[in-house]
């Protein structure tokens, strides 16, 4: 998150012409390689190639977390091999049946979760995982349109935490608002990371407000 906010805040005093953005932006970019060179002691301390949730333990479902430094910060640099390795790592010890597992805490699919990972895979610019998660998301809807915090994974229903939850349903207008147009970038980018049958199906949008105007 600090990451993120001097990252927004640079580009903030940059747009004002403030004498201080340089400094900021330099701020920046020193804690983003201290971050990565943090993250690569740990992994050679523990032989492992992703990144993890916390510096003492290997893998456990608190990785669905720790994509987080693409979707929703986008702290590290997406040509980073750890990004990628990170999100397939969570996919293959976590993910079930088009879903992300939270083991670790809630023993359920958490919705929010797989909608986040889905998020990153956008961000990527993979169409085809967006797709498969995209799927599950709308499949395991309520039917008021709502998802669980945790989804059971013996019933595929609401089994955990608030029913309907706002960080579900936040993260999924979000989720189809950056497939249509993302302004995380230094210029909107349209439709990247949209799953190909909803293009070939026809996307119509029209006085999206983004942060470089409408």
């Amino acid at each position: 998150m600090a990451i993120a906010g001097l990252r927004e805040l640079g580009r903030v005093l940059r747009d004002m012409g403030h004498e201080d953005y340089e400094w900021v932006e330099k701020l920046y970019g020193e804690f983003v390689d201290a971050l990565v060179n943090s993250v690569n002691v740990v992994r050679a301390r523990l032989g492992v190639e992703y990144m993890v949730p916390a510096p003492e333990r290997v893998a456990d479902s608190a990785m669905t977390r720790v994509i987080a430094v693409v979707w929703p910060t986008m702290a590290l640099p997406l040509d980073n091999p750890l990004v990628r390795r990170t999100l397939e790592a969570t996919e293959e010890l976590y993910g079930l049946n088009g879903g992300i597992m939270n083991t670790h805490q809630w023993g359920t699919y958490g919705s929010y979760l797989t909608m986040n990972l889905a998020h990153s895979w956008a961000i990527l610019g993979d169409r085809e995982r967006v797709g498969r998660y995209l799927t599950w998301i709308v499949n395991h809807a309520s039917p008021t349109y709502g998802w669980a915090e945790g989804i059971s994974i013996i019933t595929e229903g609401g089994g955990q935490g608030d029913a309907p939850h706002g960080w579900a349903a936040a993260d999924f207008i979000m989720l189809i608002r950056d497939l249509i147009i993302n302004d995380l970038f230094e210029a909107p980018i349209l439709i990247r990371g949209t799953p190909v049958d909803l293009l070939r199906r026809g996307i119509t949008a029209s006085n999206i407000l983004t942060v470089h105007g409408l």
